[in-house]
Order: structure tokens, then C-alpha cells, then sequence
């Protein structure tokens, strides 16, 4: 009977010993995350979407600028470097046009005035091109591909799409390419005639391929309507106009040259990175990760890129001081903490993909990631809402990550966390276009964090004025609270 007793004393100081250690983590957890001020987030998104940055764009003066100022903040709060001063620097092949020409019907159009090229391509010489009008160019849609050859010719096709079902740029001009299309003319409908700029292609050194592989050519929406009503086309007005069934493809009377001479420069950019070590399992490493470029400076216009992704950034630095400040108190948290601020992620996740590649802590001993990356305002299926987030990638990989941070929303945040793009066939393809991506590619457990698509996104208008600082601060909380349950928690998440 002593014995008994003796065995359910132990216990109950056990349950009592569990309890209180819980409610210490608890307590700790919400100190740490009201560490996250707006006033401060506010203060990280001013400097790194001010003019000073010049857009931040990979490889340029604003990126090395808001490099070590990424350094600098790291080094306030105490983060520590693992890579010489905090840089993990990486190669850059730098690709652009000296001369590019483009001659419709005998015509030599204006460049910048009439047309302008996209970063994707080498030296070309195209001449005798037939030409057709694809609509949106969407394999998926009534118009696209139906009763038309596009092999050895130039596709023109509209880049404005209404609705939500909008399949992204990007792919339909790689479906043009697969059909051997030779040249693709993409309408825009908010074409700026301001400057005759440059663009340049940078990519990963040592890749001899581009993104397309084909001339990529912008053209105002005025030049293509007069293109296409007098050369066998429709008038873009009437066609917009017409139900989805009735709108139709057209073969244009046009003949078509491309000629196009580069020249290239290594050149090189840099990943940030900072750490803050575990006790019991330091080795097993939470990298929490947010890109800090953009899209750098077009004719006049500065692209500040407030919302995308100075708001990931800003969060980012936020968590990590709170990691830091948990360590000061005396830790808490058994694994590692990496902050890993990536460039690069606007010319094709590049930073991100170099540290996979020479990662400080390898695939297996990388437990999850978490990536954030616009966090700052309200899409239009949302507006005025500050209350929910996009998380997709959650389940992908391990069900036990998904119901962490589903866990973790329930008892503290309490966000409207929307599953709608959590799919790998969303026609938005938003699973495979932030950094996140190639650590899933290597089986990493990984959550992206979005709060959608807006009128400034890629655009000039994306300004710090315009960014909701209570709405960070709310989903920069709950990450936090996320990743501290993954690094403070006994059992380890499993994969699926």
C-alpha cells in the first residue's frame, strides 16, 4: 500500500512538474512574441523601401546596401554569423543586349517607345517570322492553341487577364515554346513609354540555358491594336469584350524579325545569414527564411518593393531578436534557429537554390522551413482584412508541421489561415515561385507565408506607405509562435 502511494505521488509531481514547465513555455512564448512591435517592423520596411535602396535589385549597388544593412540589424540583436561576416556569397552571370531590332512588316519598331525585351534571352537573328494572335495564350482556354500552328512563328498574346483563373506569364509562354514557337510578343495593357531601358538577365553562373531560351518582347497594347486590325487581326477592344467561346485565335498578315547581340559579366550577390544555437539539439537546425531583393530601377521609376518582400524581411529581423532575447534569458529551445535572408529570389529563387547547394546544415539536419514573403496587405479576396494569411506547403511534406502551426494558431493567433492556394496544381503555380521551394524540392517540411496578390505587386506603387503594419504584426507573431514550438518541442515532426 506505501508502495502504491509512494508511485502515485511521484506521478502526480510529475504531471504537476510537466504542467508548470508548460505554462513557463506558454508564458515565455507570448514575453517573446510581444517583442514584436509594428513601430519597429514599420521602421525595417521605411529603410529597406526607401529610394536609397534603389530597388534592391540582385547583384546592384541597393541589394549590397541593404545587405549589410541586414547584417548590421543581426548584429544589434545579438544573432550570431556563421559564414564570414554573416555573407554567404555567391556567383552571378550578368547577360546584357547591346543591340536588340525588331522589323514588323519592313517596319523598324521604336525601342522603349514601341517595344521593350525581356530578360531571358541570348543572341538571336530571326527574320521571316509569320505571325499569329493567340488571345491569352492559355492552353487551358477556349482560345489559346485551338485550330492554330504556332511551330517556327511569332505568337503575340495579351499579359492582362481578369479573374482569379489567371494562368501565370511565365508558363504560357514556356507552352509556346514547347510547340517550337520562335518568338513570343507580349501585349501589355499599362505598357510605361518612359526611357529606352535596359533590362539585364542575371543568372546562376555556370547555367548555359535561359529561362525560355526565345526572345520574350513587350509591346503597348496601342501598337499591337494597330498590328493586329490591319494585318488580319482583331480589334483588342471588341475581342476583350466578346464571351470566352466566341473569342478566337487569328493568323496576321505580318513577317517578323528578331535580332538580338549581348554580351555578359560574372558578377555576384550575397545570401545573409544568421544563427542562434540550440542546447539539447543544436545540430537539428528551424531555418527561418524571407528574400530581400527586388526588381532594382526601370527607366525613372525606383521599384522600392515595400510589401515584396521588405514586410518578410522586417518580420524576419523582428523573430530573430525575439530568439535572441529567449537565449538571453537562458535559452528554452532545443534545436537551432538559421535566418537566412536570400537575394536573388526575383531572377529565379537563386539564392536560396546556391545555399541549398553549400548549405551550412544539410538537408537531414533541417527540420523545417519557414518562408515569408508578402505579409503586408489585403488582395481583393480579402480587402480591409487584417486577420488572415496564406499558408500553403504545409501538409505537403509532413502532416505534423501543418498541425503545429495549425496548433499554434488555435491557442494564440487566432488568424483565418486560408488554404486556398495550398495546392500543387493551383494555376497560380505559387508553391514553386517562392524560396521555400527548393528546400521542399530536397524533402525539407516547408510553410510558405503570403498574403496574397495586389494592384503594386512588381509594380512602383509597392511603397512603405501602403503596407497595413498592424496585419504584419499579427502574422509575424504567429510565425513566431510557430517556429518556437517547432524548436522547443520534445518529440521531433515526422514526414509524411
Amino acid at each position: 500500500m506505501h508502495k502504491n502511494i509512494t508511485h502515485l505521488f511521484c506521478f502526480v509531481f510529475a504531471v504537476l512538474l510537466v504542467n508548470t514547465a508548460w505554462a513557463q513555455n506558454e508564458k515565455r512564448a507570448v514575453f517573446l512574441a510581444n517583442t514584436i512591435k509594428s513601430s519597429t517592423l514599420k521602421t525595417h520596411v521605411k529603410i529597406l523601401s526607401s529610394d536609397d535602396m534603389e530597388g534592391r535589385e540582385c547583384g546592384k549597388p541597393g541589394q549590397k546596401k541593404a545587405a549589410v544593412y541586414l547584417r548590421q540589424q543581426l548584429q544589434k540583436v545579438g544573432v550570431e554569423s556563421l559564414s564570414p561576416n554573416y555573407f554567404q556569397k555567391f556567383p552571378l552571370l550578368e547577360v546584357s543586349p547591346m543591340q536588340i531590332e525588331v522589323i514588323v512588316n519592313g517596319r523598324s519598331l521604336q525601342f522603349g517607345k514601341e517595344f521593350q525585351h525581356y530578360k531571358n534571352f541570348d543572341n538571336v537573328s530571326l527574320t521571316g517570322l509569320e505571325a499569329v494572335f493567340l488571345g491569352y495564350g492559355d492552353k487551358h482556354s477556349s482560345n489559346g492553341y485551338k485550330n492554330v500552328n504556332v511551330s517556327g512563328k511569332a505568337v503575340f498574346m495579351l499579359d492582362f487577364r481578369e479573374g482569379e483563373d489567371n494562368v501565370p506569364l511565365k508558363e504560357r509562354i514556356q507552352h509556346a515554346k514547347a510547340l517550337n514557337a520562335k518568338a513570343v510578343f507580349v501585349i501589355q495593357e499599362h505598357y510605361s513609354k518612359e526611357g529606352s531601358y535596359i533590362y539585364e538577365k542575371i543568372q546562376k553562373l555556370g547555367t548555359d540555358s535561359f529561362e525560355y531560351d526565345i526572345p520574350v518582347l513587350h509591346v503597348s497594347k496601342e501598337l499591337a491594336d494597330s498590328l493586329l486590325k490591319n494585318f488580319g487581326g482583331p480589334k483588342l477592344e471588341k475581342w476583350l469584350s466578346k464571351k470566352k467561346k466566341k473569342q478566337k485565335n487569328y493568323a496576321l498578315d505580318l513577317i517578323v524579325d528578331v535580332k538580338v547581340n549581348t554580351v555578359s559579366r560574372k558578377i555576384s550577390s550575397e545570401n545573409v545569414l544568421g544563427f542562434i544555437s540550440g542546447k539539447e539539439k543544436k545540430n537539428e537546425v528551424l531555418v527561418l527564411m524571407a528574400h530581400y531583393d527586388h526588381l532594382g530601377i526601370k527607366g525613372k521609376d525606383i521599384y522600392n518593393g515595400a510589401d515584396d518582400n521588405a514586410t518578410g524581411v522586417a518580420a524576419l529581423l523582428e523573430i530573430a531578436e525575439a530568439f535572441s532575447i529567449a537565449k538571453e534569458m537562458g535559452g528554452g529551445f532545443r534545436r537551432s534557429v538559421l535566418i537566412l535572408l536570400v537575394s536573388g529570389e526575383e531572377k529565379g529563387l537563386l539564392g536560396s537554390k546556391y545555399y541549398c547547394e553549400h548549405p551550412e546544415f544539410s538537408m537531414k539536419q533541417t527540420i523545417a522551413t519557414l518562408n515569408i514573403d508578402m505579409i503586408g496587405r489585403s488582395d481583393t479576396l480579402h480587402p480591409n482584412d487584417q486577420n488572415y494569411v496564406y499558408v500553403i506547403g504545409s501538409n505537403f511534406i509532413s502532416d505534423d508541421l501543418h498541425e503545429v502551426n495549425e496548433k499554434q494558431n488555435a491557442i494564440y493567433s487566432k488568424l483565418k489561415l486560408d488554404y486556398r492556394y495550398n495546392n500543387k496544381s493551383d494555376p497560380n503555380r505559387f508553391y514553386y515561385r517562392s524560396d521555400h521551394y527548393n528546400f521542399a524540392e530536397r524533402g525539407v517540411p516547408s510553410i510558405f507565408y503570403f498574403s496574397g496578390i495586389h494592384k503594386d505587386y512588381h509594380q512602383f506603387g509597392d511603397t512603405a506607405d501602403k503596407i497595413d503594419y498592424s496585419k504584419l504584426q499579427k502574422i509575424s507573431k504567429h510565425i513566431f509562435y510557430t517556429a518556437w514550438k517547432l524548436v522547443t518541442m520534445g518529440e521531433n515532426i515526422t514526414k509524411n
